[in-house]
């Protein structure tokens, strides 16, 4: 547990050093359970300088990070390595659910991890979403799972449809592609461009504007939607 928290810790940390001070300073007054251990360097920027043997009490640090990610005004995109961790994020997740007389089982979890590329927020928020959840089974599976997701689709339906209304009818046709495709690396290939029937200078101007009012990132050289869930949205 202590090496998950380790490395959850410090991915959050680095992910959100570069927004800014209040954005960070949010983030590790919330580690109240670990605020002494955090070093600053000449700067004045922190540096992950906890240990795994510094986190005496990784469950109570574990919630305050969970708290911090159900608080953050948008989902902090960290993936954490799923061979050292998922079998934690397991245990972690059922020792919350056997509070409300419940438990996911393996598959179901790695199912919703990979579904969501093991960033924590989105498997967070299903997991809160599975809590909550009325189901006729103690063991949650997969289609409970799938049935989470989709109630929290259809919570947002409305507040994504006001989202897109926001584009032109080009946009979100390249917008919808982008999220079908999954991780295009090429949204100029003859193949991309005759699937979604694009032309590229129709693909050219949209991205720009996608890119500008973060619709979609472009990282490690595939483009990708921001919000996960609207992806799976537009994929219906």
């Amino acid at each position: 547990m202590g090496e998950f928290v380790y490395a959850l810790g410090k991915g959050i940390l680095t992910a959100l050093k570069p927004k800014g001070r209040k954005v960070w300073e949010f983030f590790l007054n919330t580690l109240q359970s670990l605020k002494s251990t955090i070093s600053f360097d000449i700067n004045g920027n922190p540096e992950w300088s906890v240990g795994i043997g510094d986190i005496q009490s990784p469950d109570i640090t574990l919630d305050e990070i969970f708290a911090y990610l159900e608080q953050a005004d948008k989902p902090c995109l960290v993936a954490i390595d799923e061979f050292q961790t998922i079998p934690t994020y397991l245990a972690f997740a059922n020792h919350h659910l056997a509070k409300n007389h419940k438990e996911i089982s393996a598959e179901a979890f790695a199912c919703l991890y990979h579904r969501f590329d093991g960033i924590t927020w989105y498997v967070q928020y299903v997991l809160n979403m599975l809590y909550t959840s009325i189901s006729d089974s103690s063991l949650l599976t997969e289609e409970d799972v799938n049935l989470a997701i989709d109630g929290i689709l259809a919570q947002q339906r409305f507040a994504y449809q006001a989202l897109i209304y926001q584009l032109t009818a080009k946009q979100k046709q390249v917008l919808t592609a982008i999220a079908r495709e999954g991780k295009p690396s090429s949204l100029m290939s003859q193949e991309f461009l005759q699937k979604y029937h694009l032309g590229a200078s129709t693909v050219q101007g949209a991205v720009k504007t996608l890119l500008d009012k973060d619709f979609i990132t472009q990282d490690e050289g595939v483009y990708q939607l921001c919000d996960k869930f609207l992806e799976l949205s537009l994929r219906d």
